[in-house]
């Protein structure tokens, strides 16, 4: 008897490499090529672990094929088959949690809980979840948005987002300034240009603050009394408000028109004394309000026969009291009153930078008068004078041995020339309005102004608060000009940060053959994962493993992250499959 003592041969087909048939599905039905059989005995049995058409899954399956002769010995072989799991997990985020500020943190924080996300997987395997933000964190005031991530064991991951939002209740603070009281601009004037410091406002947030007042400082007041009330409102709509008061007074005399001198005769019947009538004087004002008129005899009043009586007018308004003064002569009187002319207006500058006081001298008035006698000057102010910022008026008066009188004013400004300060706030720092966005709405606290003239000083920002600013560093100049025109700059950054992260654009797994037959390793490479972000910049990329590299047999998992300029982390990966070849 002649033994066969050869075992047969037996050829598995190639490691294969099957993605699950659909997203979501964890068992494909997976074909192959049949293994084959040879031996000397040309009758061989072929028996294998699993038939093509089973259904297999995820991860890897050893396939075991036996061949067996007559004489029952037996060759075999082994091949692997990989099912891919190409479905992501679910990752499940709470609704948007909504809290109040507490009143620890002054009510600008608030510590926040909320159920944890969760994630599921078509795996049934546990799946770690990672969020950049823990429950039990304390949160300032505003949106924040909380990412959640879930990557199960084949690279896949799966994303969700919630937002965290603390609520502002409390209202900002607004102090307004106390009341002004202001004089016309010039004699016949019934209007003045009145400036004032902006009201204060003060917010538990420290966030943007807007101020709106019925008037602006530097606004035109008509006389008499007006109320200005300011609102101070902050980034949540809370709202304060306080008002005060301007008062421009009336600084301008009425005119009164006396009638001319009155000569008459004594009367007949005594030859002593005279009734005297005439017509009453006439007043008029820049108020154009009621005036009323004194005076000190009436029209039909009896004169005695003798000198000149003087009869005063008197006027009376806002507690002003004026006199003039008209004659009933009865013997030879001086009535023409001298002439009186003053220097023109001078103008000068402060002493020093800083100063807001100066020394003026000026020539004397002229006075001349038809008596050629002694007159007599007086002026407000005298040569030598030390005289504040702004316009002063200097009014002089010459009076002759009758007390005739005549007056003239001149205007002395003294310029201010000192730059204010203006104090800027410090870099104002936003996110972007959103996830995706660019661009952010902008607010702050308006630079302050100080002025040696301790006027009211106009502040002009560029750009304003409220602007939508773009991403990274914008220059905002802001200048304060005072009623002299003298200006003084600051300026300070608003930064927008980019809250969104890259997107990165993994290739599809990549199945490579072992480099030869009994290899178990295989350089591979492949095209390079793309980054794109919203901030239209270029994103580095960075692969772990890089292309080029050697890989063994089975499947390795590429990690790729893309980081932008402002820390933002994208990720995405893929496999590389090596298959082995067997002899």
């Amino acid at each position: 008897m002649v033994t066969d003592a050869t075992s047969p041969t037996a050829i598995c087909p190639a490691t294969l490499l099957v993605n699950a048939t659909y997203d979501g599905n964890t068992k494909p039905l997976v074909e192959w090529d049949p293994a084959t059989c040879s031996d000397n005995s040309q009758d061989v049995k072929l028996n294998c672990s699993h038939q093509p058409g089973d259904e297999f899954s995820l991860g890897k399956t050893e396939i075991e094929c036996n061949c067996t002769d007559m004489s029952g010995a037996i060759g075999q072989c082994f091949f692997d088959i990989i099912v891919v799991d190409v479905t992501s997990p679910i990752a499940e985020c709470p609704v948007t949690q909504i809290v109040n500020a507490t009143q620890d943190s002054n009510y600008t924080k608030a510590v926040v809980t909320w159920n944890l996300a969760s994630c599921s997987d078509n795996s049934q395997m546990d799946v770690p979840l990672t969020c950049i933000h823990q429950s039990g964190t304390e949160f300032g005031l505003g949106n924040t948005t909380i990412n959640c991530y879930c990557t199960d064991d084949a690279g896949n991951t799966g994303q969700c987002f919630f937002n965290i939002v603390v609520q502002d209740e409390t209202s900002p603070t607004v102090s307004c300034p106390a009341e002004l009281s202001v004089n016309a601009d010039y004699d016949g004037n019934t209007k003045a240009v009145v400036m004032w410091d902006l009201p204060s406002c003060s917010d538990n947030s420290h966030l943007d603050l807007r101020i709106h007042c019925t008037h602006q400082s530097g606004t035109t007041l008509r006389l008499g009394n007006t109320t200005v009330q300011c609102n101070c409102t902050d980034s949540s709509g809370n709202t304060d408000q306080c008002t005060f008061h301007v008062i421009v007074k009336d600084v301008t005399s009425p005119t009164a028109n006396c009638p001319a001198e009155q000569i008459v005769n004594a009367n007949l019947d005594d030859n002593t004394t005279a009734v005297v009538s005439w017509n009453l004087p006439s007043c008029s004002d820049n108020s154009r309000a009621d005036v009323r008129l004194y005076c000190n005899h009436h029209p039909g009043t009896k004169f005695a026969l003798g000198n000149t009586t003087k009869v005063s007018l008197r006027k009376i308004k806002t507690f002003l009291t004026i006199f003039w003064k008209f004659h009933r002569p009865m013997s030879s009187t001086d009535v023409t009153s001298p002439s009186a002319s003053c220097p023109a207006n001078l103008i000068e500058k402060a002493d020093y930078d800083g100063n807001t006081k100066s020394v003026v001298t000026w020539s004397d008035p002229l006075c001349s008068d038809n008596s050629q006698s002694d007159i007599r000057l007086e002026c407000t102010h005298q040569p030598g004078s030390e005289f504040g910022l702004g316009n002063t008026t200097v009014q002089c008066n010459c009076t002759d041995m009758s007390e005739n009188t005549d007056q003239c004013f001149f205007y002395i400004f003294v310029k201010d020339v000192t730059s204010p300060t203006a104090s800027c706030p410090s870099t104002q720092v936003a996110n972007a309005n959103y996830d995706g966005n660019t661009k952010a709405v902008v607010s702050w606290t308006l630079p302050t102004c100080s002025d040696n003239s301790k006027t009211v000083v106009l502040l002009d920002c560029t750009p304003q608060p409220g602007t939508e600013f773009g991403l990274g560093n914008t220059t905002v100049q802001c200048s304060c000009t005072d009623g002299s025109g003298n200006i003084g700059q600051c300026s300070f950054f608003v930064t927008v940060k980019d809250i969104t992260s890259p997107t990165a654009s993994c290739p599809p797994t990549q199945v490579a053959n072992a480099n030869y037959d009994g290899n178990t390793k295989a350089v591979v490479s492949w095209t390079v994962p793309t980054c794109s972000d919203n901030s239209k910049t270029n994103v580095p990329l960075d692969c772990t493993p890089q292309p080029g590299t050697e890989f063994g047999l089975g499947n390795t998992t590429v990690q790729c992250s893309c980081s932008d300029g402002s820390g933002n982390i994208g990720q995405c990966s893929f496999f590389v499959t090596v298959q082995g070849r067997f002899i």
